[in-house]
């Protein structure tokens, strides 16, 4: 089981595209991201511990901070803390 996560957040005030341009690369990496197949995903899922996060959040976290020329995890985390496209 993964923690739900959506684009369409309702706890945010306005929607992801009020804040970010059309042209933004998250958008691009959302879908590219979203096409692949995540049938072998679910073959390491298991119930114990707290709910993980699903593999494509992961991958669109790296892809993004990799392409801003981020590569250290706690420039990452500081990241997804303050920046929106991260959240």
């Amino acid at each position: 089981m993964y923690t739900q996560y959506t684009m369409d957040q309702t706890a945010l005030p306005l929607e992801m595209n009020c804040y970010l341009p059309e042209n933004h690369i998250v958008y691009s990496i959302h879908q590219v991201v979203e096409d692949l197949d995540d049938s072998q995903y679910h073959l390491i899922e298991n119930d114990f511990g707290r709910p993980a996060y699903h593999p494509k959040v992961l991958l669109k976290t790296r892809l993004l901070t990799y392409s801003d020329g981020i590569f250290p995890c706690r420039k990452i985390e500081k990241m997804m803390q303050k920046n929106i496209s991260m959240q």
